[in-house]
């Protein structure tokens, strides 16, 4: 049985099916046009001007005017003029040849350009997307202005899918001397501690208005950072305003997020699941742990992200499910088989009926074709007929 196979077939058609699912679902019927929109407009010869570049990752829950009402919350003498190119679907290579995007690029001398990247280039064709970022940085390189590259989140629990999009976002940031905004980690991070956040859509691939308000925080934080007591201050003395300021539910939010982004400070903006690179720029930290014998470590960030997936998804079958067991049982069973410690059959066997759950998620989420249910069985097979452990069938 070779893993390497499986795992490439595992997160390959994982990836495929939801990303493309979504896209068709979502996508198919719109025309797909940029649009170009004001939030925020001032005639103050020092105001702050920031263009928004991506796609509904950021026009959708209109994101930039959270951003716009977070920003003079924290900042309310501070005059902006904030806008956004954005449309379905859209990749950074599309923007580059659109024109409605080329003339927002150039309405102003921007202060900021923040960059949104579209899922399916930064996982499926970096190569792309790093010669998109490279092209974009000239053609957008005002006087003084200063390019942020978003960090996108995965869907929902899908943490190894956000582990690879974070080891590439991380790479480019550091070849192109592009400041990131870890949007993707902080939503990683906070599924796993936070699961009652809920930060995307039923379509578990969009963010919700939740996901949105965290990724204007993370955006506002990277161009004028703010401590989280003092948002969680100014969020105390502030009443809703439903109609031009944040509603209840939004300051509440907030209060949520002010917290998160405080034990994030504290606890995950050093930790190594979050800032250790991989040798390959590619592979998540997980899959580097256990290449180079580090089993304790991967088995336990695994084990952190299964009982958070369990948790998201509850007793809904999904790929993302399936694969936080796939990835526990798998990290079990190297430690156990390459560790230095003799192998434990109870080890084995937890292992064994953590793929027994895989299986039966794979085959009632529909995300897997029957080859990866099958090489699924095979891992299993194996690993009972090695062992010498009855089957738990």
């Amino acid at each position: 049985m070779n893993r390497k196979i499986i795992m490439r077939i595992v997160y390959t058609g994982l990836s495929i099916m939801i990303l493309f699912l979504a896209i068709i679902i979502y996508y198919g019927s719109l025309p797909r046009e940029v649009e170009i929109k004001t939030h925020a407009s001032s005639e103050a010869k020092q105001s702050t001007k920031i263009l928004f570049v991506g796609n509904s990752l950021t026009y959708g829950q209109d994101m930039p005017n959270l951003f716009v009402k977070i920003y003079r919350l924290l900042y309310s003498d501070a005059p902006l003029v904030v806008e956004s190119a954005t449309g379905p679907g859209f990749t950074l290579r599309e923007h580059l040849s659109n024109n409605k995007t080329q003339e927002a690029l150039k309405r102003y001398n921007w202060d900021y350009v923040i960059l949104q990247e579209g899922t399916q280039s930064a996982y499926n064709r970096p190569h792309e997307s790093l010669e998109s970022f490279r092209r974009l940085l000239k053609i957008s390189a005002s006087p003084g202005c200063k390019h942020l590259c978003v960090m996108i989140p995965a869907d929902r629990g899908q943490f190894g899918w956000q582990a690879r999009l974070s080891q590439f976002f991380r790479a480019i940031g550091k070849e192109l001397n592009l400041p990131i905004v870890p949007l993707g980690d902080v939503c990683s991070f906070s599924q796993m501690r936070h699961t009652e956040l809920n930060l995307h859509d039923p379509d578990d691939h969009h963010l919700s208005q939740a996901g949105s308000l965290l990724y204007a925080c993370m955006a506002i934080k990277a161009l004028k950072p703010f401590a989280p007591a003092a948002l969680q201050d100014k969020l105390s003395k502030t009443q809703p305003d439903p109609k031009a300021g944040l509603t209840a539910y939004q300051l509440a939010t907030l209060t949520t997020i002010a917290k998160i982004l405080g034990e994030w400070e504290q606890e995950g903006i050093n930790s190594p699941i979050y800032t250790q690179p991989s040798d390959d720029r590619q592979s998540t930290i997980g899959e580097y742990w256990l290449r180079h014998k580090m089993y304790d470590d991967a088995v336990s960030m695994y084990q952190q992200q299964n009982s958070a997936a369990i948790k998201l998804f509850q007793d809904r079958p999904t790929g993302a499910l399936g694969a936080s067991y796939w990835n526990l049982a798998d990290a079990i069973i190297q430690q156990q088989k390459y560790g230095p410690k003799p192998a434990q059959i109870s080890e084995i066997k937890r292992a064994r009926d953590l793929l027994s759950t895989t299986i039966e998620i794979y085959k009632k989420s529909g995300a897997f074709n029957k080859d990866a249910i099958e090489d699924a069985e095979g891992y299993k097979r194996d690993l009972e007929e090695q062992f010498e452990i009855q089957s738990n069938k």
